[in-house]
């Protein structure tokens, strides 16, 4: 009948998690809740997975694997609130604080206490309120903050004296006995150790008792009466390895390195120093977990024969551990093919990648030659059409030049004719002021301005931004030096004598402030 009764079978797992857990057989506590876990996954039995998924969470947390503990917790507090299982949310909460504070997450630990506060507060769980008062002192102590830590442990130690409830004193006692140590309130920080200590050993709370004792030593070590602290770390030490409290012997090995180092006794120090590092290893580095998997593994094998006194199946424990290997020693195939597989593939991935890549770089490389060669016929045509319009501006110039002269010779020719009195000399008279006029036109000088602009773009604009005193006909003398003509060109266009053209280029250098030695014209050309 037991057999048939999966259930029974599950609740029996969990109280034996729950006794190893005690005990300190944390691998063996692992694989009890585990295995009540997967048979009530199968019953469909949410409630009692919760309570197991805390259980791992609590038991993972106190090995110090708070990744994996975190994500037990969360998920059993996610079936709590799905089932509004009141207390079971509380106690999911309080659990995450811990594993937060452990992990050094203060504020996420601080956000769950105070979230179990309000529930435990909301079903009138007195016992529990205290006791996240206290975890919630715990959180300003780590936090420095020893006044509002100082409040919070006072308010849990009220409520625990209340209720007669020896284990929360203790731990009250403890705890308001650091807040004081901290302060360097060397008497009070004692006297509450002290008391935590009496209860403990009269309670048999062991765990406590080892706080208890550890933390009277830290108080003396702080005193500098290392000896005594040494009496008390040792006393400690001793009921820690009894009940295989791994955490706090980590701690007290490296406060007796530290008494051995302060009182001269280098060896002594130096072992103890080994086994704080070793121990500490073996707890938080990345093999711990290896290790928890391989003592799962060996628990499974040593401890058949509870299993078959819980069971009743002698017949079927030696078959299914026969299977487990098979399906093991499968599994093991099955992973190494895959990582083959997996390997292969990779290398596979890495090659078209890299072809890719190639292909890509190819064409970037054919694409950036057309982009240069397309630039540089750019180039070339702009080269082209800047020479074309130099040219055509020149030639312009050289026009204007040209028609300027004719003008002054049939200006001339006309003069002549004047000074010989016949019945057309008022005719030549008009004809004269007609050319003069058609001199004073600036149509011709500003198509030249218009050309000039187009090859020469922002000439006269850094001409009057440098030198803002330049006229109108200084201007004109500047676009014909940068044209490079020569005086009597100059002239021409001008319309003035090649010596006004002198001496206008003089009074230009004066107002370029250059030297006797500097060139006009190179300095027009560098601008």
């Amino acid at each position: 009948m037991i057999l048939n009764d999966k259930a029974g079978i599950g609740d029996s797992y969990t109280t034996l998690g729950s006794y190893h857990w005690v005990k300190g057989n944390y691998a063996a506590a692992i694989h009890a809740y585990d295995t009540s876990n997967q048979i009530f996954t199968a019953l469909k039995r949410r409630d009692k997975r919760m309570t197991n998924l805390s259980n791992l969470g609590m038991v993972y947390s106190r090995l110090g694997d708070f990744p994996k503990a975190i994500r037990y917790l969360l998920e059993s507090l996610r079936i709590s609130e799905e089932l509004d299982a009141k207390e079971a949310q509380a106690k999911a909460y309080n659990s995450l604080g811990v594993a937060y504070k452990n992990q050094g997450s203060l504020d996420e630990a601080f956000t769950s206490y105070n979230r179990s506060l309000t529930v435990f507060k909301e079903i009138n769980n007195h016992e529990s309120v205290a006791g996240s008062y206290s975890n919630i002192g715990n959180i300003y102590m780590l936090k420095k903050d020893y006044g509002q830590a100082l409040v919070y442990q006072m308010k849990s130690l009220h409520i625990f004296d209340s209720l007669k409830n020896s284990r929360g004193l203790v731990t009250c006692y403890n705890n308001i006995s650091d807040i004081h140590l901290a302060l360097k309130n060397f008497n009070e920080a004692l006297q509450y150790r002290q008391q935590a200590l009496n209860l403990s050993h009269e309670k048999g709370f062991f765990s406590n008792e080892v706080i208890a004792l550890f933390g009277i030593g830290e108080i003396n070590a702080e005193r500098k009466d290392y000896a005594a602290a040494e009496t008390y770390f040792l006393q400690a030490l001793a009921l820690a390895k009894k009940n295989n409290y791994r955490t706090e012997m980590v701690k007290l090995y490296k406060e007796l390195s530290n008494c051995y180092k302060n009182t001269g006794r280098k060896d002594d120090a130096l072992h103890y120093f080994e086994l704080h590092a070793s121990l500490k290893d073996s707890l938080f580095n990345q093999n711990s977990l290896v290790t928890i998997s391989n003592l799962k593994t060996a628990y499974e094998f040593e401890k058949k024969e509870a299993s078959i006194q819980l069971l009743k199946k002698d017949n079927e424990i030696t078959k299914l551990s026969r299977n487990r290997t098979i399906i093991v020693a499968i599994a093991l195939l099955l992973i190494a093919g895959l990582v083959v597989a997996l390997q292969r593939y990779k290398i596979k991935k890495d090659m078209q990648l890299m072809a890719q890549q190639k292909e890509l770089h190819e064409t970037i490389q054919a694409l950036s030659q057309v982009e240069l060669n397309s630039a540089k016929l750019k180039e070339e045509e702009l080269l082209k059409e800047i020479a074309y319009k130099n040219k055509s501006l020149t030639t312009y110039a050289l026009t204007l030049v040209q028609k300027n002269e004719m003008l002054e010779e049939v200006k001339e020719s006309v003069e002549l004719i004047l000074k010989k009195p016949d019945n057309q000399a008022e005719h030549f008279k008009k004809l004269s002021r007609v050319i003069d006029y058609g001199f004073t036109l600036d149509k011709d000088w500003e198509d030249f301005k218009l050309y000039f602009e187009e090859v020469h773009s922002d000439f006269f604009i850094k001409l009057r931004d440098r030198f803002p005193d330049l006229g109108g006909a200084d201007l004109k003398l500047c676009a014909l030096v940068r044209l490079n003509l020569n005086m009597k060109q100059s002239a021409a266009i001008l319309r003035i004598s090649p010596d006004s053209v002198k001496v206008a280029r003089y009074r230009l250098r004066k107002k370029f402030s250059l030297q006797t030695e500097d060139n006009l014209t190179s300095f027009i050309m560098s601008l």
